[in-house]
């Protein structure tokens, strides 16, 4: 279905996403980034774009579907993504499970926009249109958007856009929010275990432990994958261990990241 494909799409611009920016990573820094967040805002983009730039777009996000296709499966991928909360559940905080997923496109409030991209945004990604004074007061622009998002993440982004990043030629800005709180289907237990890093050194760490459960565990040649259920077991979080991070980055793809999440079985992966 073009849901699959949109999907798969995505999910072969998560794995080129991750190898270019694993490979301008510092040492002994974090990588944590949501691609499909930057799918939907390009998609956004991609709708109102033609000729080279178009092409652009498409070939850097790995879209392959047509504007008839794409901006629907993008828009059903959502609905069915932020379904997955109307079961209701639990959050970490206690307060309910929440999967909320936001657009916006702000456009300078002089600008001529072409009412059939007007109507894709507010159709297919939910997204009016907010005017906006970027070419007189850029700094009251860029307040407004990063109000909007420390909304729509429950204060966890407060300044989006830091200062200067707008300026008075600025046209417009597209904004996409993801916001996750869900419960573990059972809680974990504090514990200190060891942890060996990539110099094959070994050091305690305060970490988390469940024996409980039957999580859904495989092993491959090059890692070992386990998934791990939410509170409703609507979603889970799969974590993939690399037997060698150097070579699993090198010959990552979608294709590699599809069939490492499809592997997984239950069984208990308790030592």
């Amino acid at each position: 279905s073009v849901i699959e494909k949109a999907a798969s799409d995505n999910q072969a611009f998560n794995a080129a996403l991750y190898t270019r920016l694993a490979a301008g990573k510092a040492a002994g820094k974090n990588l944590f980034f949501s691609g499909y967040s930057v799918s939907s805002a390009f998609a956004m983009l991609q709708a109102g774009a033609r000729g080279q730039t178009a092409a652009d777009i498409a070939s850097a996000l790995r879209f392959s579907l047509g504007d008839a296709e794409l901006h629907p499966a993008m828009n059903k991928i959502a609905l069915e993504l932020e379904s997955r909360a109307e079961a209701g559940g639990a959050g970490s905080d206690g307060k309910g499970f929440r999967l909320a997923m936001n657009n916006s496109f702000w456009g300078e409030k002089t600008t001529s926009w072409v009412p059939a991209y007007l109507d894709t945004l507010a159709v297919h990604y939910g997204s009016g249109i907010n005017l906006v004074d970027f070419r007189e007061d850029p700094e009251a622009a860029r307040e407004k958007i990063n109000a909007w998002t420390e909304a729509k993440t429950e204060e966890r982004i407060k300044e989006l856009l830091p200062p200067a990043s707008i300026r008075s030629s600025t046209r417009f800005v597209l904004v996409n929010t993801v916001y996750f709180n869900a419960a573990w289907l059972e809680e974990f237990a504090a514990a200190s275990m060891p942890f060996t890093g990539l110099d094959g050194a070994t050091s305690p760490v305060d970490a988390i432990r469940n024996t409980s459960t039957d999580f859904k565990y495989a092993e491959t040649e090059e890692a070992q994958v386990v998934a791990i259920p939410y509170e409703g077991r609507k979603l889970e979080m799969a974590v993939v261990v690399p037997r060698s991070l150097a070579d699993f980055e090198a010959g990552l793809d979608g294709a590699k990241l599809d069939g490492l999440l499809a592997a997984p079985t239950p069984q208990n992966v308790a030592p």
